[in-house]
């Protein structure tokens, strides 16, 4: 149907006797019985002598299917106006035909708007299908390479009998992110059959991704890390543009950043790796990478590192307190109620060792100081983490720095103690020779006067005080006797400490500081009997025998007037 078809008629002279000749009409119809068409005129040649047929052709198109007749006239003078076939008489024929659907195929899209991103590939399946038994192969083209700026291809495919539909594969792909329009045209058959389909291409960036590689996760104070990047989701052959490398201090990539070095250069899709950067102190660090894009990609920012600087496997070396106030060497041992120790004239501070990042050597310490002051360590090696004390025992008046320090290979690490000695306090008081007050807190309104010796001390309220007072034997009539009283509160003696070298006396005592405490040292206390002055005492006594005898003279003085006779 609807394909046109040559039509021959042959008309033959069946004349048996003389000289047949070709029978020729101009008024030669053709005619049909359904809906089609006739293009061409079906004219006789002249009459020929000794030819025996004559034949006509014209196209016929049939635009219905079914059976249909074909039928042709030829008339010696079927119309007056035509010249007549003197010769041969009228004649008709017919012949039918069946006409039937054309073979053909269909083309359907996927979808007609491809989107794909720039140096990629798109790609749609193509539907081909048969139509009233199409058989053969179906090729495409492109109407243009490229077509506006975009490359495309569709495969071909066979069909047959047995396989009615088959799916091209085309693909679409450019450089240059855009809307393009792609035109496919397929044909096959025999005659050739074409069919087009027209596809919208859109090309768009690509969003890549940036990814970053750390040369270490974990480093050393005074170490060094790089960082390397490598670009996916594009094409790497072609991707261009630049990638910053850059650090933060803290894990989460935020708040000012550092770049590293200058921006690489994307070459081919190949990233440098950054410049070496060193970190000198400890902390939490992160790092990304920021790429630039380029005319078919966007930019893109790595994913946060995390880099950890940490001290090397060492130690740590420590004193507690940092500071020592102590009494001058020449104190003496204070004996008193039995027992003895030292008077305020050494001081003590810990040394502690510590082990960092898994650090197991051993350290060895040793301790550095002026030869007017004695200073000792009770542990000289610590393995790993430990404690030594420190002692300070003996030293003349001053200011001094005691340096202790650790040393494992080749790590040394030192800690300052800063002692000071503090000087006696001279202060007349009666003797041969002056009293000497020391004590390991400040001293103030020093003063004697009564037989009496007063000072006021100052620290930190809360902490332990102590004094150490020396006194010639020639000022205290009877060391048995003397008295100290804090804050005026009398000290127990067994809260004294006491100590006859021959020459002197030392006096040992401690107390709590609350603020400024006074002091007062009575080197030669009023005798009291029962409390008071003997003075006073004996006069109460006296007294108080006075009254006993002079009530008892009263009394004999009555019982005699009672007895005189009337």
């Amino acid at each position: 149907m609807n394909t046109p078809s040559i039509c021959t008629v042959t008309v033959v002279d069946t004349s048996t006797a003389g000289t047949p000749a070709s029978p020729s009409n101009p008024a030669f119809a053709l005619g049909t019985n359904s809906t089609g068409s006739f293009s061409g005129s079906c004219s006789l040649p002249p009459v020929t002598f000794g030819t025996a047929s004559a034949i006509c052709q014209v196209n016929y198109t049939p635009t219905v299917t079914g059976g249909q007749r074909i039928t042709a006239d030829f008339s010696n003078c079927a119309y007056a106006y035509y010249a007549c076939d003197v010769i041969h008489s009228s004649s008709s024929g017919f012949f039918d035909i069946t006409v039937n659907q054309a073979a053909d195929f269909s083309l359907t899209p996927t979808s007609t708007t491809i989107t794909v991103a720039a140096n990629a590939i798109g790609s749609d399946n193509l539907r081909v299908d048969s139509i009233n038994g199409f058989t053969g192969t179906i090729s495409f083209e492109r109407v243009a390479s490229p077509f506006g700026g975009v490359s495309y291809f569709c495969s071909s495919v066979t069909l047959s009998s047995a396989i009615t539909s088959a799916t091209s594969t085309c693909t679409f792909s450019s450089s240059t992110p855009g809307t393009y329009t792609a035109l496919v045209n397929g044909t096959g058959g025999n005659p050739a059959i074409s069919h087009k389909v027209t596809y919208t291409v859109i090309v768009v960036k690509n969003t890549p991704s940036i990814h970053t590689i750390l040369s270490a996760s974990t480093i050393t104070v005074g170490g060094s890390v790089t960082d390397s990047a490598t670009l996916t989701g594009t094409d790497t052959l072609t991707a261009g543009g630049t990638v910053t490398y850059q650090f933060f201090t803290g894990s989460t990539c935020t708040g000012a950043a550092t770049v590293v070095g200058n921006p690489v250069v994307v070459s081919g899709g190949a990233i440098p790796a950054s410049a070496s950067q060193r970190f000198s102190s400890a902390g939490a660090f992160s790092w990304n990478a920021v790429y630039s894009g380029d005319a078919s990609n966007n930019g893109a920012t790595s994913s946060c590192e995390t880099l950890s600087v940490v001290e090397a496997a060492g130690f740590t070396i420590s004193a507690n307190p940092t500071s020592l106030t102590v009494a001058p060497g020449d104190s003496r041992t204070c004996e008193g109620q039995g027992s003895a120790q030292r008077c305020d004239d050494e001081g003590s501070s810990t040394i502690t060792v510590t082990g960092l990042n898994g650090f197991s050597g051993t350290v060895t310490l040793t301790v550095s100081t002026s030869p007017n002051l004695s200073v000792s360590l009770n542990t000289a090696t610590i393995p790993g983490s430990g404690s030594s004390t420190l002692t300070v025992s003996e030293g003349r008046p001053g200011n001094y720095t005691v340096t202790v320090t650790g040393t494992s290979g080749s790590i040394i690490h030192s800690v300052a103690v800063n002692v000071m000695v503090r000087p006696p306090v001279p202060l007349k008081c009666g003797g041969d020779s002056d009293c000497k007050i020391e004590s390991d807190a400040p001293l103030s309104d020093v003063r004697f006067g009564d037989k009496k010796i007063h000072f006021t001390v100052d620290g930190t309220a809360g902490a332990k005080g102590a004094v150490n007072v020396t006194i010639p034997r020639s000022a205290v009539p009877d060391i048995d006797r003397i008295e100290v009283s804090v804050d005026g509160a009398r000290l127990p003696r067994s809260a004294l400490m006491i100590l006859d070298d021959g020459s002197n006396y030392h006096v040992y005592f401690s107390f709590t500081f609350h603020s400024p405490v006074a002091i007062d040292i009575d080197l030669a206390p009023a005798v009291t009997i029962l409390g008071l002055a003997p003075l006073t005492f004996y006069g109460i006594v006296g007294g108080g025998i006075a009254v006993v005898v002079i009530s008892g003279l009263l009394a004999v003085l009555r019982r005699r007037r009672t007895n005189v006779p009337l």
